[in-house]
């Protein structure tokens, strides 16, 4: 839960930021903006390599018992050879089949993490589909009503600075 909270802030500072670059007020605040960032991003980098951890332990352990487990497959049929007289034909088509199994259980859990992965994008694509779009692109409004703006305006030793990499 920690991984998809920090990876929910981090992704919502993103948008933030994205929807502040067009005002002089997103560039005002820069090194504090930087600095969250970097915190929410160190903080995705440990709970993934948290992750990480846990998912190597749990693959290791899961070959390690499933190697395990065709072992005692193995033993099981072996004993079975014995005891019901099969041919070498029987006992590599069950241990062809057992393989099968296994393969196809590991595919099934692969297409469901894939279509996890693709509603969780198709709905973040959604959402920018259907937001309507706040900036007025037809032209026809001007600022300061029907004669245009009204006095002076004068600006004077203004600099902008914009983040570099």
């Amino acid at each position: 839960m920690t991984y998809q909270k920090s990876k929910a802030e981090l992704n919502n500072l993103g948008h933030e930021q994205m929807g502040n670059i067009r005002t002089v007020k997103a560039f005002a605040n820069e090194e504090v903006d930087s600095l969250k960032y970097a915190l929410k991003s160190q903080q995705v980098f440990e709970n993934g390599r948290a992750r990480g951890y846990f998912r190597a332990y749990y693959f290791t352990g899961l070959g390690l018992f499933g190697r395990g487990g065709d072992l005692a497959i193995i033993y099981i049929i072996c004993l079975k050879y014995l005891d019901y007289g099969l041919t070498i034909g029987e006992v590599f088509a069950i241990m062809m089949y057992v393989r099968t199994i296994q393969q196809n259980t590991g595919a099934i859990t692969n297409n469901i993490q894939a279509i996890a992965k693709v509603t969780g994008s198709a709905y973040e694509i959604a959402l920018l589909m259907v937001t309507p779009n706040k900036v007025n692109y037809d032209g026809t409004e001007r600022p300061g009503g029907a004669d245009g703006p009204q006095g002076d305006l004068q600006l004077q030793d203004v600099k902008f600075s914009y983040p570099s990499k």
